[in-house]
């Protein structure tokens, strides 16, 4: 089974349609504070273009439900994204399938007490997945279906998917000309290297 992509920061059109023509998985739009930010006029006409032939996911740092209402009721979404912090424990009933994201500082880490539909494993603030041991992998990866982040792209994606076999991979720097506009070489190129690993 070929690992699941994820690319994430797609501002537009163009990106996207690139992104279900080379067989990307899952797009995601940012409405976190982030240079990737999408806009609200933006998320509709993506949405509009590719909604159904791709699962689209909005990103959010916390789950705030009016803030999330707000948006579901202009954009049509597939997936909901928000950042687990140790003291939240109870999501409540999310209104989306949820990608469920931990910050990684260090090699130790708490996995959500809330069920899931995908945890994300994000690395952007200690420079990598090798932080990760391989004995925590094993033990996080037995009980969900994990994506890593965290700089991924075309030069380090066979090495990640070959040492820690993830359900999938998030990528957003990793396939970027500049934040929120992507390089379709990049992409093309990440896409080949994926379908010639196995999990």
């Amino acid at each position: 089974m070929s690992t699941k992509v994820k690319v994430c920061g797609i501002r537009n059109v163009e990106d996207a349609v690139f992104c279900v023509e080379h067989g990307v998985d899952f797009v995601g739009m940012i409405f976190a504070e982030s240079p990737r930010r999408a806009t609200v006029s933006q998320a509709k006409s993506i949405a509009r273009e590719v909604k159904g032939q791709i699962p689209i996911v909005a990103v959010f740092d916390q789950f705030d439900r009016a803030e999330v209402t707000r948006l579901l009721n202009e954009v049509q979404f597939d997936f909901l994204q928000t950042y687990y912090r140790p003291g939240n424990t109870n999501m409540g009933n999310p209104p989306l399938p949820l990608f469920s994201s931990v910050w990684i500082e260090d090699s130790d880490f708490a996995v959500p007490p809330y069920p899931c539909d995908y945890l994300l494993l994000d690395f952007k603030k200690v420079g990598g997945p090798q932080g990760l041991s391989l004995d925590k992998w094993s033990r996080v990866a037995e009980n969900h279906d994990v994506f890593l982040a965290g700089g991924i792209g075309p030069d380090n994606a066979a090495e990640l998917i070959e040492t820690y076999k993830p359900f999938g991979i998030d990528c957003a720097r990793g396939t970027e000309v500049e934040p929120g506009v992507k390089d379709h070489g990049k992409i093309q190129r990440l896409m080949e290297i994926v379908k010639s690993c196995s999990r």
